[in-house]
C-alpha cells in the first residue's frame, strides 16, 4: 500500500479543547495534500472545513453526541441535520454505553434509524467505546447498530482509548462484509495502520495523520 492508498482509506480529526479558527484552517491547509477519506471536525467548524475542502474529494464529519454518547436522540437528530445542510457529509455518532449495558438495543437502534433516515446519502459511523467493553458488548453494539442502518463502526472515540487489533478481527469475523469498520485511537504510526488494515479494517481514523502517511512510500 502506497501513501496515496494508505489516505485514501484513513479518516483524520482536529477535535480538542480550545482550538481557534485559525489553527483549524492551518491544518486543512496542511491536510489538503493528501487525499484522506475525512477530516472530522466539532460541530462548530462544520460550515469552515466544509469551505476548505469544497474543491476536494476529501469528506467533511461531523460528530454528534460526541464522545460520550450520552446525548438525548431529539438533539442528535438536529446536531445531525444542522451539520449536513452546512456541508457534512459524514456523521460521527457516539453510541449510548448505558443503554446497551441496560439491555436497550431497540433504543439504539431506533437512534440510529432516525439519524440515517434523516440524513440521506450520509455516512453514518456508529461510534462505540471497545476499550471498555466486553466481547459480548461489542457484538451487541454492532447488532444494534446494524439494524439501525450505519454504515461503519468506529472502535473507539479516541480521548484517550486504544483499539486493540483483535476488536477489528472480532467484527470483521462476525459481520464481513455486511458491515464496514474503521479502527479509531491509538493509531499512531504507519505500522499501526498497517496491523488494522490486515485485520480488516476498511479505515483508520488518526490525530497524527502526517506521521502515520510518512511511514508508507511514495
Amino acid at each position: 500500500m502506497n501513501r496515496t492508498e494508505a489516505a485514501r482509506r484513513t479518516d483524520t480529526s482536529i477535535i480538542e479543547p480550545g482550538l481557534t479558527e485559525g489553527e483549524v484552517v492551518n491544518f486543512f491547509h496542511r491536510a489538503r495534500k493528501y487525499p484522506f477519506a475525512a477530516i472530522g471536525v466539532d460541530l462548530c467548524y462544520v460550515p469552515l472545513a466544509h469551505r476548505l475542502l469544497k474543491d476536494t474529494e476529501t469528506a467533511v464529519v461531523a460528530v454528534v453526541s460526541y464522545p460520550l454518547g450520552a446525548c438525548s436522540e431529539e438533539v442528535s437528530v438536529a446536531c445531525a441535520e444542522w451539520a449536513v445542510a452546512r456541508g457534512a457529509g459524514e456523521l460521527d455518532v457516539g453510541m449510548n454505553l448505558g443503554w446497551l449495558r441496560s439491555g436497550q438495543y431497540r433504543a439504539i437502534e431506533r437512534f440510529y434509524r432516525r439519524i440515517v433516515d434523516r440524513c440521506p446519502g450520509c455516512i453514518v459511523k456508529a461510534v462505540i467505546t471497545s476499550s471498555i467493553m466486553t466481547e459480548e458488548e461489542i457484538i451487541s453494539a454492532c447488532e444494534a447498530a446494524q439494524q439501525g442502518g450505519v454504515h461503519f463502526i468506529k472502535t473507539n472515540p479516541g480521548f484517550g482509548y486504544v483499539t486493540a487489533v483483535d476488536c477489528v478481527k472480532l467484527i470483521k469475523s462476525r459481520f464481513g462484509d455486511s458491515l464496514k469498520v474503521m479502527a479509531a485511537a491509538g493509531i499512531r504510526t504507519a505500522d499501526q495502520a498497517r496491523a488494522m488494515f490486515a485485520a480488516g479494517a476498511d479505515r483508520v481514523a488518526t490525530s497524527t495523520p502526517f506521521r502515520v502517511l510518512a511511514g508508507f512510500p511514495e
